[in-house]
């Protein structure tokens, strides 16, 4: 991307060392162990191994970037690479920021405003892009082969942090991107002696980012969740300090289309190792909402369950196949096994929930509805889940009230058809206040 003109930005936006700022988030890759698998290959087949390598995240950058994934810069050198992940505005906004003269008041606020967003989205762009650049990675010839031998692919970890980096013009015209962003993604990447799941690392900065804003993103049941470690890090010279770090344990429906010889690889991987259970939760999802194959569901499930017992996941996956037949009571057992396991897993209220309406039990949907809500506050589907079961339980301030809340975390959400429909159920059963009525734009047929 070349540097702004002189017609969009004056020329001293990038004299100084503040004005070319930018917040950025960088996602650092490589192949695990190389120093040990170079030892033991002969050079012919490490260089193979290498160009492949190569070979394989230039073809993804392309594709991502025909995504419309907002890449920047690309650094690419022998076994690792680093995308740096930055809105092209960004730049004329911190300059807008920085001044002289600055902006203030109600501008200075709207842009600000703008830079948090592109930061969040930028985040969850780079998480994307690491699954992606995992799975491209796990379907080359060099994996296919090993894995139809018996043996583990060869593995990439991935790091991504975020912050402020800066913007430079190199001698030669071309840009430079430095700054603390750009090492501490390079230092998460190479924890992967910690890896339990999918061998992707971020910061708490990018967890957070993540974790906030997920549910209004694409689509309003999509879920990401992590696991923690604590690690030690070099995050200053001459000191190393513990830090928390997570890993991506499992996401469902952030808008990741997964090819066939993909699942067909994962299929293998959990053949070869039933351990492994970021394998076992991409295949879990594949056939339970996208091949809609529940009895593969629960043959994975009740495998997954045997050697972790107390995976949550996997037992409420077992929930789920059963409320697929209607059997609400083995359902319920499973669910409610799920929370013992995690007492924080909202996701077993929100399914409790829905056995509970199925049920015809209002008190205890009413229940796990607000024990969901407790669980995930931000989340606008089970706010607005427990404001309509509370409407039906004649609880009208209440009710309105958290459909409200609904509405505060994601306005957009009145749009959506299941919003729409469900208030015109409340309103055939009398039991819509007359506050929400502006809210249905159509009649349902």
């Amino acid at each position: 991307m070349d540097a702004p003109s002189s017609a969009s930005m004056p020329a001293t936006a990038w004299d100084g060392f503040d004005y070319t700022s930018i917040h950025t988030v960088v996602l650092s890759a490589g192949i695990e162990n190389i120093a040990a698998i170079a030892a033991s290959l002969p050079p012919p087949e490490l260089d193979q191994l290498i160009s492949t390598f190569q070979q394989t995240m230039l073809e993804l950058v392309d594709g991502l970037r025909r995504q419309n994934m907002p890449i920047g810069e690309v650094r690419l050198s022998s076994d690792e690479i680093h995308l740096l992940f930055y809105d092209a505005q960004e730049v004329m906004r911190n300059y807008q920021l920085d001044g002289p003269p600055a902006l203030a008041g109600a501008e200075r606020t709207k842009t600000i405003k703008a830079c948090r967003a592109s930061d969040t989205n930028l985040s969850i762009s780079a998480l994307k892009a690491a699954i992606q650049l995992k799975n491209s990675w796990l379907i080359q010839d060099c994996n296919l082969a090993r894995v139809r031998f018996q043996m583990e692919p060869r593995q990439i970890s991935v790091g991504i942090h975020a912050g402020r980096a800066y913007l430079r013009l190199r001698p030669d015209g071309q840009r430079r991107v430095e700054g603390y962003p750009l090492y501490l993604a390079r230092e998460l990447q190479h924890v992967y002696q910690h890896a339990r799941y999918s061998h992707i690392f971020v910061s708490q900065y990018v967890h957070d980012k993540v974790i906030r804003s997920v549910i209004k993103h694409t689509q309003l049941r999509q879920r990401i969740f992590f696991h923690p470690h604590e690690v030690k890090l070099d995050s200053q010279p001459g000191a190393r300090q513990s830090r928390t770090v997570h890993e991506l344990r499992l996401y469902h429906r952030i808008g990741i289309h997964i090819p066939k010889e993909v699942i067909d690889q994962y299929e293998a991987i959990f053949a070869l190792d039933r351990a492994n259970l970021w394998s076992y939760y991409q295949l879990v999802d594949h056939y339970a909402f996208t091949a809609k194959e529940w009895n593969k569901v629960y043959e994975l499930a009740k495998l997954a369950h045997l050697i972790h017992p107390q995976d949550e996941k996997a037992v409420l996956d077992l929930a789920k196949y059963y409320l697929h037949l209607n059997k609400f009571e083995q359902s319920k057992k499973c669910a409610e096994r799920a929370l013992r396991i995690n007492e924080h897993f909202d996701l077993a209220h929100e399914h409790l929930a829905i056995i509970a309406d199925k049920m015809r039990d209002t008190a205890a949907m009413i229940e796990h509805w607000r024990n969901a809500v407790f669980l995930s506050p931000e989340s606008p589907v089970n706010n607005f889940n427990l404001g309509l079961a509370l409407l039906l339980d004649d609880q009208v301030d209440s009710g309105y009230h958290f459909i409200q809340e609904a509405l505060r975390i994601y306005p957009e959400y009145s749009e959506w058809q299941v919003f729409r429909e469900a208030l015109n159920e409340l309103r055939n059963k009398g039991k819509l206040p007359a506050l929400l009525e502006d809210y249905i734009h159509f009649e349902i047929n």
